[in-house]
């Protein structure tokens, strides 16, 4: 089954997203169609504060956060980083 998801969501949604999406087990195969994915991720003022991030790391997302809000590549790849390093944070002990 190809899902298309159109719209704007905040990191803690998007991971969830992505858990669900890698965990399934009901179907056979189970993706996002591309084609039809218009996703923006924005990241909340919430989605960082619990995660006792610090020093340089919270210096860079506040840098990712304002880069996210725009347009174009940039913007892209800043949504993309503020994605993984929300994973990634979120899964350490």
């Amino acid at each position: 089954m190809k899902l298309g998801f159109v719209g704007t969501v905040d990191l803690t949604t998007k991971a969830r997203l992505d858990e669900v999406l890698e965990s399934q087990d009901l179907l056979a195969a189970l993706e996002t169609w591309d084609l039809r994915t218009d996703l923006a991720v924005l990241p909340s003022d919430t989605d960082f504060a619990d995660l006792g991030l610090g020093g340089f790391v919270s210096t860079t997302v506040d840098e990712l956060r304002s880069l996210a809000q725009g347009d174009g590549a940039d913007a892209i790849g800043a949504q993309d980083a503020l994605s993984l390093l929300f994973r990634l944070a979120r899964s350490r002990p």
